[in-house]
This record gives C-alpha cells, structure tokens and sequence, in this order.
C-alpha cells in the first residue's frame, strides 16, 4: 500500500479517536494528540471538511450514491485543471497500481513555492497528486502534460464512477477549489513559528517536514512522538506536515 493508516499505537496507547477537528484527534481516553501526518496530505485543509464536507453532505442527502455514471466526473477533471493548467491530461489510480513502481513526481501544495527543492515536479511530464479530502482515501490523481505522458499502465478513468460514488466525487472536487482559496493564506511566516520545536528533529520545506533522525530509528522515534502527544508519518519516506493552527506548546513536550 503506497500511503499506510494511522499506527495503531494510537489505539493501544489512547484508546479510539472519536473525534477529530481542525488539526486535532481526540482519543477515547481524553487525550487529544495532534496530527503531523494528516493522512499524508489528504487532511492538510483540516478535518472538518469545509466545503468539501458541505458539498459531500448535500450530493449524499439526494440519495445519488450509486456506481452510476454522473456529472461529477466532468467537474473533477476541470476543478484539477484549473489547479494544474499546465497539466490538462488527468488520469485516476488506486495505490495497488503498477503505475507507482517506478511513478512520476508527487504535486505537493506549498513545497516548491517555498523552498528551491531539486526536481520541481512543474519540469517533469506528469506529477501525481493525493486530493485535500479524507475520504478520497483510494484515489491517486496523475495529471499530465500530453497524453503520451500518460504510463502505459491500467488507470481507473473510465470506471471511476463505478470506484467512487457521486458524493465522494463531488467532495474531491469542491475540496481542490477550496485548496486554491487556501494556497495564499499560508506562507512561511505560518510555518517557521514552529521552527523551534521541530528544527532538532526535521528538516523543513514549506510545510513539510523530512526527518533527520536516522531511517533505522524512525521507529523508536515515532512512538516517542507519540508518548509526547504528536502523531508523525508512520513512513519515512512520507514527509510529516506543520499542522496549520497547531498552537506553539504542542511540540514542547518532544
């Protein structure tokens, strides 16, 4: 599986998460931890959802929920557009696809806007992108500059109604509208108050973090986070993200 669930440490430690709100996660046990991994990205805008809740809610009170054909395909693809103009061709995959060993560049938003990273996914033919919405949680986007970008792989485009439901499409598609309402509201001003607490630990670039801990104690690392009330990327290899509107005193405990 490309992107793994939260670690069940959580659970073993906490008790079930009952709730979960804005960058928080709130266990059985009272403790509310907060969340650095935000399902790799599809939490970034915030747990509630926003609109993209809104919108979800309202498709799935009309009762349209089945594997029938809708126009909700055609709005996610111009919704992906608008966000990538330079990358018209869009494609759907599950994580299971072959496409991903080897596979294009990852599209993270606020990483090549604010740092000089090698490899900006913009010169690359194709990027693949994770959608700001929860439940998209077996959804990987592949956008592309032409259609021979496109991996000689199976992509899921002409059956993605019959993968995702109306409501769904319709929520990944209001939830890239809302990350271009958000792509200004935050900078670097927002993300190096953090500095501090985490500069010992990750390496930072926007709002994401890669970990200088050495790969063979991420582990033992990560559960330390834990104790201390943070939940990171259970993966090395899948960069942690400054939870926006996390207060300072969360990360004083690490």
């Amino acid at each position: 599986m490309l992107y793994p669930p939260y670690p069940p440490e959580i659970a073993a430690k906490y008790g079930f998460v009952r709730r979960a709100r804005q960058c928080y996660l709130y266990t059985q046990s009272g403790r509310r931890l907060t969340d650095l991994y935000q399902e790799a990205g599809r939490a970034i805008l915030g747990w509630e959802g926003g609109n993209a809740r809104t919108v979800f809610k309202n498709i799935l009170n009309r009762g349209a929920a089945g594997s029938f054909a809708s126009e909700e395909t055609r709005r996610l693809e111009k919704a992906l557009q608008t966000l990538l103009p330079d990358f018209p061709v869009v494609r759907f995959y599950t994580p299971h696809s072959s496409l991903l060993t080897p596979h294009p560049p990852w599209w993270r938003p606020w990483l090549h806007s604010s740092a000089a990273l090698p490899g900006d996914p913009s010169d690359a033919p194709a990027v693949l992108f994770l959608p700001p919405f929860p439940l998209a949680n077996n959804c990987v986007i592949l956008a592309a500059k032409t259609e021979q970008s496109v991996p000689e792989t199976h992509s899921l485009h002409g059956a993605l109604y019959s993968l995702f439901p109306p409501p769904v499409l319709a929520g990944i598609t209001r939830s890239i509208y809302d990350l271009l309402l958000e792509l200004p509201r935050r900078d670097e001003h927002g993300w190096k108050r953090y500095d501090q607490g985490l500069k010992n630990y990750w390496e930072r670039h926007g709002p994401y973090l890669f970990p200088k801990i050495p790969r063979e104690s991420y582990g033992d690392f990560a559960s330390r986070c834990l104790d201390a009330g943070l939940v990171i990327s259970p993966d090395f290899d899948i960069p942690s993200i400054i939870p926006w509107g996390a207060q300072e005193g969360d990360f004083s405990r690490l």
